[in-house]
């Protein structure tokens, strides 16, 4: 694709990642640090097209998201299962994520990576979110469905990182998003992420509560 892309003479280059490359401990993970690391060293050789990063959480209601899975469930008649109540994940909406992407095509430098300032949610307050919301969708009984811990899988993180601490000693921060590699022009006139010293991690972002997880559903799911 990298190959393609400058062959044919693409203006603007986004790879869309994910928090998983960040630190990765699994296959999937590792892919995709090794895609960013391609398309870093890309950026490197040419400036036509402008290569980029976006770095996705958890998109909510998406192909293989965990709400689609307890969703499932609770149609079902439960349990829902949950692999560890205090595990947090990075969230975004759908339309968040398409965004994102559309504003990296959009003001991206060579080689910078866009991470959305995202709320995280807990594990186990999200699965109790979706057993109120989807029994009531489906008319399901509440007091029907358990819910039940079945431990986390094997290579699967409690915590999910968008940022690692030393990436974060080289990102700008603006209203919407956090940019990592940012380009020198742009450094220059921009705000350094604040906690720098940190990186960027889902127990330490805000977390949302079961009343505005449940708000984000109707959302997805329309019930206006």
């Amino acid at each position: 694709m990298i190959d393609c892309a400058i062959k044919y003479g693409i203006e603007k280059f986004v790879f869309v990642s994910t928090d998983k490359a960040v630190n990765p401990i699994s296959v999937m993970g590792a892919t995709k640090l090794l895609g960013e690391k391609l398309v870093i060293s890309a950026s490197k050789l040419t400036n036509k097209p402008i290569f980029s990063i976006v770095r996705f959480g958890n998109v909510l209601a998406s192909r293989g998201s965990v709400v689609l899975i307890f969703e499932r469930q609770v149609k079902e008649g439960g349990p829902i299962t949950v692999t560890d109540p205090e595990m947090t994940r990075f969230v975004m909406l759908p339309s968040e994520a398409a965004q994102l992407v559309l504003r990296a095509a959009e003001i991206a430098k060579p080689g910078e990576i866009f991470v959305l300032k995202m709320r995280a949610v807990k594990i186990g307050v999200l699965a109790e979110a979706c057993k109120e919301f989807f029994c009531k969708l489906y008319g399901k009984d509440e007091r029907t469905i358990k819910i039940a811990e079945i431990g986390s899988n094997v290579g699967e993180k409690i915590h999910e990182e968008l940022m690692t601490a030393s990436e974060a000693l080289n990102a700008i921060e603006t209203e919407h998003f956090y940019i990592i590699n940012p380009h020198p022009e742009r450094a220059m006139s921009s705000k350094p992420y604040s906690a720098s010293r940190e990186g960027y991690s889902s127990d330490k972002a805000p977390s949302l509560s079961k009343e505005e997880i449940i708000a984000l559903l109707s959302k997805l799911y329309d019930t206006s």
